[in-house]
């Protein structure tokens, strides 16, 4: 009786690990493909980045505007002062979506804006962070301040530069996840 059992778990596992293996062997020819896309036509990067910011800033606009409506706790001014900024956040997404390179500029700012806010955090709170030297703090806080004043400067490039970075590790990425791929044999 237990071996009819166990012919069942090992089958099962048989199943999951095929199943494991498809979407490994899938999101790592995907990212192969979608690295080297990018690499060769950056400006498409770009383009999609611009779109996907512009959608998402859509998505989080409606969403705030119906929590805003939907929220019977708050006072009616709260509620209408939550609700237009849901409605301006969906303008910005709707301004992204028709002038991609304005979204990948927006985008930058608001990366050069968390980067600048970022460093002076590292800057200012070094002696809360025992687990890194002190130095290590400084430099990474001084250094992203300075990546945030290079994405005011130059966004677009400082994008695109970001873009090629992503587009390496998303190649590398699928390069590993193929090259560990579970085998076929790896069920007991």
């Amino acid at each position: 009786m237990s071996n009819s059992s166990d012919s069942q778990t090992i089958d099962w596992r048989t199943r999951a690990l095929n199943a494991q293996r498809g979407w490994v062997l899938t999101a790592g020819i995907v990212s192969i493909l979608l690295g080297v896309f990018v690499l060769i036509k950056p400006d498409a990067g770009l383009t999609i980045i611009g779109v996907i910011f512009g959608l998402y800033l859509i998505i989080a606009g409606v969403g705030r505007f119906a929590f805003a409506i939907a929220d019977s706790e708050r006072s009616a001014g709260s509620r209408v002062f939550k609700a237009i900024i849901g409605i301006l956040i969906v303008v910005a997404g709707v301004f992204c979506l028709f002038n991609v390179f304005g979204s990948v500029k927006l985008l930058a700012i608001i990366l050069g804006i968390g980067l600048v806010l970022a460093g002076i955090a590292d800057l200012f709170n070094f002696d809360r962070d025992a687990a890194r030297p002190t130095w290590m703090r400084v430099t990474a806080g001084i250094l992203a301040i300075i990546g945030g004043i290079i994405m005011f400067i130059i966004p677009v490039f400082a994008v695109s530069v970001i873009v090629v970075i992503a587009a390496i590790i998303l190649i590398i990425v699928g390069i590993v996840s193929l090259a560990t791929l579970p085998g076929r044999d790896s069920i007991v």
